[in-house]
């Protein structure tokens, strides 16, 4: 499988770059270090799977998720991020993408989620998408409540 990595930070793309040098049926074909520089690649090189980070100057991870979809619809395209899944991978895997990976949790489970999205498949850890949520109705309420008045204010639930 050929991987193509984009992340603003070199020793993040060095290390996503070594963890890989060890699966045999991995190579990584090219390195950007931005949104721009990556959809260039994109076009030039010949690549299976794109690892992009979310957050890039420039155009962003899930911006540059949409512009690689649109011209390569079949390649998948995993992003990564050092936010938790919960907060980004259902709008990740709505634009399109096949993966969303904390990077924390990237050493163990980058190759795995590679041959996943590359076999056609969706990976983001199960345990994050089962994440509890707030039930339908409930909302954030930024009213104090008597506590909050005397220590500190902390958002509470409320029905409307």
């Amino acid at each position: 499988m050929k991987i193509l990595i984009a992340d603003d930070h070199p020793v993040v793309r060095h290390g996503l770059k070594q963890m890989l040098t060890g699966e045999p049926d991995m190579l990584v074909v090219g390195e950007a270090k931005n949104g721009n520089e990556a959809l260039e690649l994109a076009r030039k090189l010949d690549w299976d799977v794109a690892i992009l980070d979310y957050s890039m100057p420039g155009r962003s991870g899930l911006q540059l998720l949409g512009e690689i979809k649109r011209e390569f619809p079949q390649r998948p395209v995993l992003i990564l991020s050092m936010h938790p899944e919960e907060l980004h991978a259902r709008r990740v895997l709505k634009a399109g993408g096949a993966g969303y990976m904390n990077k924390e949790s990237a050493g163990e489970e980058l190759a795995a989620a590679i041959r996943k999205v590359v076999g056609g498949g969706k990976y983001v850890r199960a345990a994050s998408m089962s994440a509890p949520r707030w039930p339908r109705g409930w909302r954030w309420s930024w009213r104090p409540t008597p506590r909050s008045r005397r220590t500190r204010r902390f958002p509470t639930a409320s029905i409307g």
